[in-house]
């Protein structure tokens, strides 16, 4: 996903948990996009752990899914996501197809 973001946006790629909390408390982001499968499980703990925070509110939330069952569509509605993205993303460029 950077390298789709990259020409547009900075991107902090994060590996772990932890290192996202970190980025999110340190990067003034607004919007945080999440794989929802990790190496050693989901990213649902970050979000369990942002939604406690009062960090929410200044970011948007987008997931990205390989899996779009209903049951894991409504947990990470659940989890407070605004939105999310089934894979595999395809690099489309919606900027110059809007300008159009």
């Amino acid at each position: 996903m950077s390298a789709y973001l990259n020409d547009k946006f900075q991107v902090i790629a994060c590996e772990s948990i932890e290192s996202g909390w970190q980025a999110i408390l340190t990067a003034d982001a607004s919007i945080l996009l999440l794989d929802h499968k990790l190496k050693n499980g989901t990213c649902e703990p970050l979000l369990e752990k942002l939604n406690k925070s009062n960090l929410k509110s200044q970011l948007s939330v987008v997931m990205l899914t390989g899996d779009d069952s209903d049951e894991v569509i409504h947990k990470i509605n659940r989890l407070g996501v605004d939105d999310y993205l089934i894979k595999p993303i395809k690099k489309i460029s919606y900027y110059k197809a809007s300008n159009v």
